[in-house]
């Protein structure tokens, strides 16, 4: 993935949630370990989805976080948390990447990226090369 896009996400999280000292990976989920759940977490991924542009029109809350009352419950009357699906930061960087939440992409459309990525990268490398191989031409003139 993109390292550049990963460290902003990182700035992005420190500055919204109560974390400063937790070491943030691709792999660091949103509600076990930063904490976020009920009106936190819809504040949060609402300005993530500003921040980043990434369409989440399609994002259901309820899929992912417990609600404040939920929590009230669990705490109250239970020990298990009804699990939810864990949203990673490396998650939330694929869908920078996309411009929409990932759910919403489809394997058709991921392809087609991953396929259009790779155009990329090798047309970079081989301009590059091009440009290289002029200086090194033009230095032994």
């Amino acid at each position: 993935m993109d390292e550049q896009i990963l460290e902003k996400l990182k700035e992005f999280v420190v500055k919204h949630t109560f974390v400063n000292d937790v070491i943030l990976t691709r792999a660091t989920r949103i509600q076990e370990e930063l904490g976020l759940t009920g009106d936190d977490a819809f504040e949060f991924i609402t300005a993530y989805a500003k921040e980043f542009n990434v369409d989440i029109g399609k994002f259901s809350f309820q899929k992912y976080f417990n609600s404040e009352s939920d929590l009230f419950h669990l705490k109250t009357f239970s020990n298990n948390p009804s699990p939810k699906k864990a949203i990673t930061l490396g998650d939330l960087e694929k869908a920078i990447i996309m411009g929409k939440w990932i759910e919403d992409v489809t394997p058709q459309e991921i392809a087609s990226f991953e396929k259009n990525r790779r155009k990329e990268i090798i047309f970079f490398i081989v301009l590059l090369l091009i440009i290289l191989f002029g200086i090194l031409f033009n230095l032994k003139k």
